[in-house]
């Protein structure tokens, strides 16, 4: 206890090589917890790639040696896990894929053959759960400034050999996604930080300036997802304001359908078994869920734009418009900037969109293949494959005729 009192008596501290660390203005957000040495945070990078599965790759490694390891011609997607997580990552043969265990939360972040197989890229995970996994969050949240240097280092020394910091594509969630601002803000130029940014945490970075948390000028591209922008006396653990070049409020961004609202919905989740984590932080990990689900490309998470996000509601923000202002949410995003709004389903799979190319029906004045089923009247229709029946009934009734599914 008398050291742990020095600890919180000190404003700053310093480790070689990484600099010193102050809890003066305006890194006052860790209640004067200053980062823990790295010995204790156990930073690890965990390399896959077609050719090599399982790599820890190490700050010291000779170059030779290191360019033998990472094909710097590709992309590089670093994945930062969050709070009480670890790192940890194992090909599966069946998917030809790779599996991101989140093992904390009892989530599993599949990220799919087209990162490693179809698109042979670099997929990088900074593991970092001994630094996470301290029950004192506000002690976590210090660590996340170190662990953002350390990874930064890493992500320079891959530069040396080649590696352009365009490449890079940073994709975080909770605290993961603070740490990805802190690897942007000490390389410049780095490609994309996603959120995604998936739901950045919001206790201990809300309302403290862009230098302390992720911003838009981390990255040259910023996406976030917002899965429970709430304050934290209302269980929410995200951050609520954008903090992105574009931002996502699937459903509002505060709640999510299929989550644990009441008391009685928790107590009832805990009785039939379902993980504590689920429970207590289900909209928390939405965003996870999404943004894997946009990967595989079955289905767009199609967004509207909105004019703030203080006021995000399906009435207050502009209808998507499929050949014009549409945005699609996850990985896909491109060259969008704002607040977009958009409804997902309560349970896997989340999207309510679903590509079909589809031909009028004798309302409509001449055939036409789209994308989208769309009535005569022009309004748009939200479709799943899990709706099938009431698809063909509206067949049925309105004379549709799908020629061909996507």
């Amino acid at each position: 206890w008398a050291i742990l009192g020095l600890n919180i008596l000190r404003k700053e501290v310093c480790y070689e090589p990484w600099g010193c660390f102050s809890i003066r203005p305006p890194f006052t957000n860790s209640a004067g917890h200053l980062p823990e040495p790295p010995n204790q945070l156990q930073v690890r990078y965990l390399l896959n790639t077609r050719a090599a599965r399982n790599v820890e790759l190490d700050l010291d490694l000779p170059e030779q040696r290191l360019r033998e390891m990472f094909d710097v011609t590709r992309e590089t997607k670093v994945v930062v896990h969050g709070y009480l997580d670890q790192g940890n990552h194992t090909f599966n043969d069946r998917e030809l894929g790779i599996n991101v265990f989140w093992t904390q939360a009892d989530v599993t972040v599949t990220i799919p053959h087209r990162f490693a197989e179809t698109d042979d890229m670099n997929v990088l995970i900074v593991d970092w759960g001994p630094g996470a996994a301290s029950v004192n969050y506000l002690q976590v949240v210090a660590n996340t400034r170190l662990v953002g240097k350390m990874a930064a280092a890493m992500l320079r020394r891959l530069m040396q050999i080649g590696a352009p910091s365009q490449s890079f594509h940073l994709i975080g969630h909770s605290l993961g996604a603070q740490i990805a601002g802190y690897i942007g803000s000490e390389i410049s130029e780095i490609g994309r930080i996603s959120g995604k940014c998936l739901d950045p945490a919001g206790p201990g970075f809300d309302t403290t300036p862009p230098e302390v948390r992720l911003d838009p000028s981390d990255a040259i591209f910023v996406d976030v997802i917002h899965t429970n922008a709430r304050p934290l006396e209302q269980m929410g653990f995200g951050y609520q304001q954008p903090c992105g070049t574009v931002d996502f409020y699937p459903n509002g961004g505060r709640t999510q359908p299929g989550c644990y609202i009441s008391l009685y919905d928790r107590l009832s989740g805990l009785l039939m078994g379902r993980p504590i984590i689920h429970i207590v932080a289900c909209d928390h990990l939405r965003a996870l869920y999404l943004f894997m689900e946009s990967i595989n490309g079955h289905c767009a998470f199609r967004a509207q734009r909105c004019q703030s996000w203080d006021s995000i509601s399906p009435s207050t923000c502009q209808p998507c418009d499929v050949t014009e202002d549409c945005v699609t949410m996850g990985y896909d995003v491109k060259n969008a900037t704002g607040v977009y709004y958009l409804e997902t389903r309560p349970r896997a799979p989340y999207c309510s969109y679903a590509l079909l190319h589809v031909i009028y029906g004798s309302r409509s004045p001449d055939p036409v293949e789209m994308s989208h089923v769309r009535f005569a009247e022009q309004d748009w229709i939200p479709f799943n494959p899990i709706y099938i029946l009431d698809f063909l009934l509206l067949c049925q009734l309105r004379r549709f005729a799908v020629i061909k599914t996507a």
